[in-house]
Parts: structure tokens; sequence; C-alpha cells
């Protein structure tokens, strides 16, 4: 069985790589805008876009896919649904249900985990 299309929007940050970061996240490359989306999942990106804004990438993810993404880190706990579906630990839509975009504080995002972020404190990312 196929599994459905996933959109993936990465923020990428100016971090030096000479300095410690917050909380573990992409890394912006020189040139690279702040924002990069990929169709395909996690074996195989099958298209990719880079953008100024979240909101012009998570328009592009929802012309590509029901199921979008948004990345802030690395880390389960700063990644967030905003596609038309909401997003699970797995996709078909069974397990732990990602927050919905936005985080709560954003656009001043301080990294995971957000106040009232359920996480794998809660129980396994598994269960519903």
């Amino acid at each position: 069985m196929t599994s459905p299309p996933v959109v993936y929007i990465d923020r990428c940050y100016e971090d030096d790589y000479d300095v410690p970061q917050q909380w573990i996240r992409r890394r912006r490359g020189p040139g690279q805008l702040e924002w990069v989306a990929t169709t395909g999942g996690t074996a195989e990106v099958e298209e990719e876009a880079e953008f100024d804004s979240v909101k012009q990438a998570i328009a592009w993810g929802r012309e590509r896919a029901d199921m979008v993404l948004v990345r802030l880190g690395s880390d389960p706990e700063a990644v967030y649904s905003a596609g038309r579906d909401h997003a699970a630990w797995r996709t078909d839509g069974s397990g732990w249900r990602f927050p919905l975009w936005p985080p709560i504080s954003w656009p001043e995002y301080q990294g995971p985990p957000e106040p009232g972020w359920l996480g794998s404190e809660a129980g396994d990312l598994d269960d519903p």
C-alpha cells in the first residue's frame, strides 16, 4: 500500500556553525531562503522549493498534499501540522497527532517544547 503524499517544510536558521544551537535545527546555507519545502516522504525527495515566508511554503504544500508538516527543529516537539488533514505520528492517521500550526508563541518561537505541548512524556507517540 502506498502512503499518502506528505510535504515537509523546514525552517532554516542563520546559526553560526561555531556556536551551539539553542535546540537541534536545520542551519541555513549560503544563499538559501529561510523556508525549504519538499514532497515525497522521508526516503526520497520528489520536489523541492524555497520560500521567504512560511505562509508561502504552506500554500505550496497544500497544493501538493493534504498532510503538511512544519518543522521548526529536528525534535518531534518542534513539528506542527499545517495541512488539510491533521497529521499524526503515522501517515495513515493513526498514533499521536501533531499540534496544529502555528505554535502558541509564534512568531517569537523559542524552541521546544511549547507550553501545553503533550509530547512523549504524556505517553507513547504511537497511541492515539
